[in-house]
């Protein structure tokens, strides 16, 4: 005699487990797929910035310095601050800005800094001694490219220019890699892991300055999460061999 196996043939506890990983199995892909959190494009979160100075004063502020523009795409949330590298210590404080752009592609040309206290006398483009500091609060995430545009908005850089990258807080003496910019300003990046990252300024003319019009990464799953996951998908595994079981029995 066949028997036909009935959700309520399961133990309670295998149901739920059965339920928990099937629903970590489905949200799982979603740590492989590329996010790019475009800045060109995306409107920061609503308190999180003001109009500033630039063009028709139509450039975008965080609301003072050390304070930090809130981006979220594709269920990740960024937090763009500014700041200027010390030779002496610490970092201070800068303010980040988006600034205008104008056209329908690019109502913005990407993320700048502003030097604190200048908003009206310097230069927002990311240059010596100017960092970005991009958090992504808890996520851990894996950084795939990055996007610039020069100081006129275009995409050509001098060869031997470079822009730095850290993960760790600017200080005099802190160390940092140094990159030249890709072709057409993308920069492919080899999967460099972390929450935080320091974008560093290294240039003083209009091809060798810098926005950061986007960047490309894509979630990394804590361990305990993958755990979750495996130890969901055994029980995914075993609900499926005792329905074959009962099946044949």
């Amino acid at each position: 005699m066949q028997a036909t196996l009935k959700t309520a043939a399961l133990p309670a506890s295998t149901r739920l487990a059965a339920a928990v990983a099937l629903a970590a199995s489905v949200a799982a892909p979603a740590y492989a797929q590329n996010i790019n959190v475009n800045f060109t494009t995306l409107d920061p979160a609503n308190g999180s910035f003001v109009t500033c100075t630039g063009t028709g004063g139509r450039d975008r502020c965080a609301t003072g310095p050390g304070n930090a523009m809130s981006f979220t795409t594709g269920g990740l949330t960024v937090l763009a601050t500014g700041l200027t590298r010390s030779s002496t210590g610490a970092p201070s404080n800068a303010v980040a800005t988006q600034d205008h752009n104008g056209t329908a592609a690019l109502p913005w040309i990407g993320l700048g800094v502003y030097a604190a206290g200048s908003i009206t006398t310097s230069t927002d483009q990311i240059g010596n001694n100017d960092v970005l500091k991009l958090d992504f609060g808890s996520q851990m995430v894996s950084l795939k490219s990055l996007q610039f545009y020069n100081a006129s908005h275009g995409t050509t850089f001098d060869t031997s220019s470079k822009w730095g990258l850290s993960l760790t807080a600017p200080t005099a003496g802190g160390t940092f890699t140094q990159h030249v910019f890709g072709a057409n300003g993308l920069n492919d990046i080899p999967d460099i892991q972390g929450k935080t990252f320091y974008l560093y300024g290294l240039g003083s003319s209009a091809n060798n300055q810098f926005y950061v019009g986007g960047v490309t990464v894509s979630a990394v799953p804590e361990p305990g999460t993958l755990g979750l996951m495996a130890a969901g998908l055994g029980v995914v595994s075993m609900v499926a061999r005792r329905r074959k079981a009962l099946v044949r029995g």
